[in-house]
């Protein structure tokens, strides 16, 4: 493992044992959930699009009515891929 790799592993956990209780002093708790879940929504949508991964929707169904319409959507053009071929 490179140094840099190691810089990037080790001092993510640092900066964010810093940043999560200024950011909980600043913004307070309702801001700090909203920028988790967001930050979960980003995660599920890069999953998606960009690596083209399946998602299971019983863990993001709960978050969103939107995501949970999306991946109902590509499910069902994946099903119709899969029926046709």
């Amino acid at each position: 493992m490179s140094l840099t790799t190691r810089i990037y592993f080790q001092g993510f956990p640092v900066e964010f044992a810093f940043a999560f209780p200024c950011m909980l002093q600043i913004c307070g708790a309702t801001m700090l959930n909203l920028s988790l879940l967001t930050s979960d929504m980003w995660a599920v949508l890069i999953r998606i699009f960009a690596y083209h991964e399946k998602v299971c929707t019983l863990h993001y169904s709960m978050r969103s009515d939107f995501l949970t319409k999306k991946l109902a959507q590509i499910k069902a053009k994946e099903d119709t891929a899969c029926l046709s071929s």
